[in-house]
């Protein structure tokens, strides 16, 4: 009985959370040079990158920090994911921003990241979402991935940023 309450809950949960969508125009990503994991070049008014290393959960985790401002409500939210392939729960802004940062550096919607994994950043670029975060009209976002050396030191490796707007609310 425990276990069915449980699931109950958990659906019931699921079920409350608003789908989204976001869509991303402004693209911009720029990479640290002479990193071990990535390969970013600007070309022709596009954006290249080229994965140079499997990520995946098992790997030295990539970090990675989200900085958002929505224009509506003047808010602005940071988030930091301590891993960028482990899993998050669906529905947080967590998962959220692991969501876009697959989408937006590997054109993937989940992890590992395939050694050799290519792709052409795309300018603009949509995306759907779960959340109870009732934030939606125009927004900006910046972001920052990189990998820890050590308690103090961080290897810089990606860093962007877009504007777009969240709708579903």
């Amino acid at each position: 009985m425990l276990k069915f309450l449980c699931l109950l809950f958990i659906f019931s949960d699921v079920a409350n959370a608003a789908q989204h969508k976001a869509t991303f125009h402004s693209v911009e990503v720029s990479g640290a040079e002479e990193n071990p994991y990535v390969d970013v070049k600007k070309s022709k008014g596009k954006t290249d990158i080229v994965w140079k290393t499997e990520v995946n959960q098992k790997s030295p985790p990539l970090k990675a920090t989200f900085v958002f401002h929505f224009h509506n409500s003047e808010q602005t939210e940071t988030t930091q994911l301590e891993n960028l392939c482990i899993e998050y729960e669906e529905g947080t802004t967590e998962r959220s921003v692991q969501k876009y940062l697959l989408k937006a550096l590997a054109n993937a919607d989940e992890c590992p990241i395939q050694n050799g994994t290519s792709l052409s950043v795309p300018h603009s670029f949509s995306l759907s979402f779960s959340t109870d975060d009732p934030l939606c009209g125009d927004v900006e976002n910046a972001f920052k991935v990189f990998k820890e050396m050590d308690s103090k030191k961080c290897q810089l490796l990606i860093t962007g940023s877009s504007k777009g707007t969240v709708t579903g609310c």
